[in-house]
This record gives structure tokens, sequence and C-alpha cells, in this order.
């Protein structure tokens, strides 16, 4: 135990803890029982990874159950600022942002930086989702757009897929009510198509 104040010099202090009676404070941030404080606000200088298991979330001390799994990067906020996520580019190039999934059939990205698997038909690659409260849970689908292998084949840059858009009708049924396919059609699973008129 240090139970003096001042100047600590002559190498460094170690243990497994170091307990404090109400927080310890390095420069202008302050440790309070693992939560970090800095009116300045924190900057990483270098990567930083979030193990598997654990997860980021921003806006909340807690996270949201949304399907029953808790998702391991969440955006909670009650008011349209906080969940909106911004993702702006900013030079003189023709350069866009970019949103992406990828997927692969290898085991890890370890394995994957060894040894890439190829993905088969039918394979989904990502997906967006859209829930929303039923009064009990957050649970069922409601929409989401699937992007999907349709290529019987695949092989090495010259892998065929198709866009799925679920929307969920009154009952509570989900279903892919149309799909881009690899040439280019538009299916229609059911319904019709209403160009200049809802009717």
């Amino acid at each position: 135990n240090i139970t003096t104040s001042g100047t600590i010099a002559g190498g460094p202090i170690t243990g497994t803890t170091i307990d404090a009676t109400t927080d310890f404070t390095i420069g202008a941030t302050v440790i309070t029982d693992g939560v970090l404080t800095d009116a300045g606000g924190f900057q990483l200088a270098a990567d930083t990874f979030v193990t598997s298991g654990n997860g980021l979330v921003v806006g909340s001390a807690s996270a949201a159950t949304v399907n029953a799994q808790v998702g391991g990067f969440q955006m909670v906020g009650s008011d349209t600022a906080s969940v909106n996520l911004v993702i702006a580019h900013f030079a003189a190039n023709g350069n866009t942002n970019r949103l992406q999934f990828a997927k692969s059939r290898a085991a890890s990205l370890t394995a994957f930086n060894s040894t890439p698997v190829i993905v088969a038909d039918n394979d989904a690659l990502g997906e967006v989702q859209w829930y929303g409260d039923d009064g009990t849970d957050m649970t069922p689908i409601l929409a989401r757009i699937v992007g999907r292998v349709d290529d019987a084949s695949p092989a090495a840059n010259a892998i065929g897929t198709e866009l799925e858009f679920h929307t969920n009708t009154t009952a509570g049924s989900l279903a892919a009510n149309m799909k881009l396919k690899p040439d280019g059609a538009l299916e229609l699973a059911t319904g019709s198509l209403f160009i200049g008129d809802t009717a």
C-alpha cells in the first residue's frame, strides 16, 4: 500500500491490482470502477481490437437485444442524431464511400489468409434487416434485403448473385417478394407491378 502523496520514482510499480479509494487519475484521465473519463475525449494512436464475445456500444451503458441476440457493435439512443451512422468522404476525386459485406467458407480469418474457401450456391453474402417492437420484443424480422450466391458452379472472379427483397405481411409472414437475378431479370413472387399508378 502507498499511503503518502507525492512523487513516486525509481521504476515500475508491479502487482495485480491498483486499489484507489474513489478513483485513479493519470493526467486528465480518471478511472473509476472501469469507467474512463476525460473532458478532452480520447484518441487512439494504434489499431484497437475487441475480442470475440465482447462488443462496443455507443450511447448507452447497456446493449440492446434484437432477434434474441446482442449485436457486437451497437448505437443506442433516444434521439435521431445519436443513432445516425455518418460515413463522409472529402476528397477532390471521383471516389465514394463503401459499406462492404464479405463471406468466405473458410473456418476463420486465419484459415482464409492461408487457404481461401469459395462460397457455394445459395450462400447468403450479407443482409440488411429491419425490426419493430411488437409489444413483446424485437424478434420477428419485418423486412430484409439479402445478397445471395445464385450460381451452381461458382469460380474465381465469376460468381453469379441475386438480390432478394423480403417484406412482411400484416399476418406476420416474411417472404422474398422480389428478386433481381444474375442475368438482370426482375422476379415478382406474387402481386402486380404498377408503373405510373397504384392500382
